[in-house]
């Protein structure tokens, strides 16, 4: 009976049987990655980073959408009145360029006139381990 619920079990998340086709996957996990197998028909799509230039002038590409946003106004207007701001971070598990990015952003809100004191930075961890 148990080896009965156990084997409902697999096949209902989706395990291979011998005449169900999977396709092998590897994600980009840990240090090394980590290969999957897929059961093919649980497979909707594959999504793939597409090779993109890197920026000529990161720094100044970072200045211009910040004094030219596509969907906004400009940081430093949205600040301008406010008392204060938080910045939200990626803590160092995630591949943000936090340096380049961090330093437009307190001149942003500085130029509109909010001190240091009114500026918080938070760190995102999420739900991972401590860093």
């Amino acid at each position: 009976m148990k080896r009965n619920r156990l084997h409902g079990l697999r096949a209902s998340l989706g395990s291979e049987s011998p005449e169900m086709s999977s396709t092998p996957l590897h994600l980009r996990y840990g240090l090394h990655g980590l290969d999957v197998s897929v059961p093919t028909d649980r497979l909707s799509a594959v999504l793939r980073l597409r090779p993109v230039e890197s920026l000529a002038d990161p720094d100044a590409a970072v200045e211009e959408a910040l004094r030219s946003p596509l969907a906004s106004a400009p940081l430093e207007t949205l600040a301008r009145g406010r008392r204060d701001a938080v910045i939200v971070l990626c803590d160092v598990t995630r591949p943000v360029p936090n340096a380049t990015l961090l330093r437009p952003m307190l001149d942003a809100l500085r130029r509109a006139g909010l001190p240091n004191e009114a500026i918080t930075l938070l760190i995102a961890t999420g739900l991972h381990r401590p860093n």
